[in-house]
Order: structure tokens, then sequence, then C-alpha cells
């Protein structure tokens, strides 16, 4: 007679679909907070859902202008586990020698793709940001601190500066001045240790629940609050799924954005 085996005992194949899903959700819930930005500033009418990145914040100006910041989200499981400058800039941090760094590698990194944005979209493009659970460590936080520091004194901002134009040369219609490659490199931000993005995260609820009262000119219960947060993560990850075949302007707002007018999410009034 076969020995009765439970699920607990036996380690599964592999948790890919589990880590993906939990990823995915935090994801969502950058999104989510992100698209709170509708409700506090007169010039943010969109938030779109993992379009060109994880989520893109439009901001309307008068005389037709937009604006747009790129974020990309990104976890580690490991809470103490630092992202290193060879993650961000896909290369080995531990060669000395930077001249050894090519600008493919750059290219494909974290950083490198972020930094596509300012190429294809220029002035439009008003900000790049990494936004993560955890935090940087000392190669990667001097990176970070070195992105704004005038002029240029971090080897790998330096380095990020030298291999620009040739990592983006088909998306130039020529190359760029060193000053201007400069001031699209200051477009790049990072975001660490961002409480609603953590894994076995609390704080959200509470966060978005906040927001809303906040702005809201009627007074709402818990359970109304609740149901208006319910809708929001709904729609933030409705807006994030799928595949937009015919891709246009009028399928992109219909199919990824979360609009600022009507209000889709809630049944309040803004202030």
């Amino acid at each position: 007679m076969n020995t009765i085996v439970t699920l607990g005992q036996v380690t599964p194949r592999e948790q890919d679909g589990r880590d993906a899903f939990a990823r995915f959700r935090a994801q969502v819930r950058a999104a989510a907070i992100a698209s709170l930005a509708i409700l506090e500033s007169k010039e943010v009418d969109r938030i779109y859902c993992d379009l060109h990145d994880d989520y893109v914040i439009r901001s309307s100006f008068e005389g037709g202008r937009v604006s747009y910041e790129f974020v990309q989200v990104k976890t580690k499981a490991k809470q103490n586990e630092n992202w290193t400058i060879g993650e961000l800039l896909g290369i080995d941090g531990r060669v000395k020698d930077l001249s050894k760094h090519s600008a493919a590698q750059i290219k494909d990194s974290f950083v490198g793709k972020l930094l596509l944005h300012t190429a294809i979209f220029g002035e439009a493009c008003e900000k790049v940001r990494f936004q993560t659970n955890n935090n940087l460590d000392t190669k990667a936080s001097a990176f970070s601190d070195g992105l704004q520091s005038n002029p240029f004194t971090d080897e790998y901002v330096k380095l990020v500066l030298k291999h620009f134009n040739e990592c983006y040369t088909e998306k130039l219609d020529a190359p760029l001045s060193e000053e201007d490659i400069e001031k699209f490199i200051r477009k790049l931000f990072f975001e660490t240790d961002v409480s609603h993005l953590k894994l076995k995260n609390i704080e959200f609820d509470s966060t978005v629940r906040k927001k809303i009262h906040e702005y809201s000119e009627i007074e709402l219960s818990f359970v109304e609050l609740s149901q208006i947060l319910m809708k929001l993560v709904e729609l933030v990850s409705e807006k994030s799924s799928g595949v937009i075949d015919d891709f246009n302007e009028k399928n992109i707002e219909k199919f990824a954005s979360v609009p600022k007018q009507p209000c889709q999410w809630y049944r309040i009034n803004i202030k």
C-alpha cells in the first residue's frame, strides 16, 4: 500500500509563477499610488499602465504641451539584498578598468532602458525613475548621487556619458552634444526602500484610504473607502494586462490609461 503524501511534504518543481505574481502586484500597487497624483496635481491627467515602462505619468499644460515620467518598478525577494552598480548598468562592477565595459552592456541594462526614453521622447521626457523595495549598495548609491552633481564626478556616471550616443545612435537624428547628454542623464532618479513595494506590505491600504479621504468632498465610511480602493486596484490591474493589437492613441487611452476625467475608479468629486 502506498504511503499517503500531502502537498506540504513535496517541494514544487518551481514557483516562478507565484514570484512573478507577487512582483506584478507590487507593480500594480506602485501604479495605483501614482494614480493618486491625479487628485493632488492640476497637471497630472493620466497614468499609463505597463506601456513603454511599468507605468508612465503624463502631465498636461496650457498651450497643449505634455510631459512624461517613466517609472520602472523592480523588487527583490530578500529585503537586505541591495542593488549593485553591476545590476543597474549591466556590467561587472568588479572590473576596475572601466574602458573594458561596452555600450551594448549599458544599453540593455535597467539604466540603459530607462535612459532610452530620454533619447526617444527628448524634451517631452520629464523624468525617468527606478523604483524599488530595496536599497542601493555603496557604488550604486554614489552613482545615484552623482547624477545630480555638476560637473559629473562619479566614474560610472561618466561611463554612461561616454557611451550615450553609441547606445542610442539608432534613435537619435544626430549625435548629441555633451551638454545635451548631461541634461538627459540628470533626468534619471532612484527611489529606494519604497514601503508600498515591499512584498509583505501592510501600509498600502491605509496610504490609499488616507489620500482618497483627504481629497473627497464628502465624508466616506471605512467600507466606502475600501470599495474605492478595490475599484482602483482592479482598474490598474485591468489596464496593465493584455496586448494592444491595434496600437494607436485611441486604444492606448481605452486599454492602458487611468484618466483624470471622467474618474472611472471612484465616485467622489475632486476639490
